[in-house]
């Protein structure tokens, strides 16, 4: 499935399949997706929630994604705006760069995991934890 918009709220919920969304002014909300997703907002914040493999961007705003399935693959990147994220309790092999702000990471980390977390922002925080 493919959604994109220039000025508009992307909703979906439910969605079995690869899923590919994007936005140039308005938030991203995409829950329940069985398949690869791939968000990416210029202006608003973006929400992904119980996934597996998910690539998020965004120029300016917060992401914010959780899921309580195992995560296989997250990558996120942003060049303004918060990153809160939330994935279940098991081993990731993680990276991340940040030119300005904090990170918190509270999931456990091993060098070699099959499950891969990827953060890269220029300005704003980042949380990693567990439900």
């Amino acid at each position: 499935m493919q959604a994109h918009t220039t000025s508009g709220r992307i909703e979906t919920s439910n969605h079995h399949g690869p899923m590919q969304a994007e936005t140039t002014s308005e938030a991203l909300d995409l829950t329940h997706v069985q398949g690869p997703v791939q968000a990416r907002s210029t202006s608003g914040s973006t929400s992904i929630g119980d996934f597996t493999d998910a690539t998020v961007s965004s120029a300016s705003g917060g992401v914010q994604a959780h899921s309580d399935q195992q995560v296989e693959s997250l990558t996120v990147e942003t060049t303004s705006g918060s990153v809160t994220l939330q994935v279940p309790d098991q081993p990731y092999e993680i990276s991340n760069s940040s030119s300005f702000g904090n990170f918190r990471i509270d999931v456990g980390t091993s060098p070699g995991a099959t499950a891969r977390i990827s953060i890269d922002t220029s300005s704003g925080s980042v949380q990693l934890t567990r439900p």
